[in-house]
């Protein structure tokens, strides 16, 4: 399967679960939309067929947290990269140790 396919079995497979959860497809789309990838969507899956949430705004509180981990990580991951990038620039050769010992 390729990673497309893989990609829309998840989506499928969320919006499907959302529905029969009594939930409109629309909502269902927008939880899947903003979520994004693949893993996401599979990990939201899980979690209704887990939690059994009794709402709509259960549903999205758990995708805000999603998206707000990503957004966090994603984030870190840049503060990172650029202390990375300035830690080994030309000026500075090395030490990246050094810059590591604020966090």
């Amino acid at each position: 399967m390729s990673a497309q396919e893989s990609w829309k079995a998840a989506y499928r497979e969320l919006l499907a679960k959302i529905v029969q959860m009594g939930y409109p497809e629309e909502f269902g789309k927008a939880i899947a939309r903003n979520l994004g990838s693949e893993k996401t969507m599979r990990r939201m899956t899980a979690y209704l067929y887990s939690a059994k949430p009794r709402s709509a705004e259960k549903i999205a509180d758990e995708m805000l947290a999603y998206t707000g981990s990503l957004m966090t990580i994603r984030c870190f991951h840049a503060i990172v990269g650029s202390e990375i990038n300035r830690a080994t620039g030309p000026e500075r050769k090395g030490n990246v140790a050094e810059t590591f010992e604020q966090y």
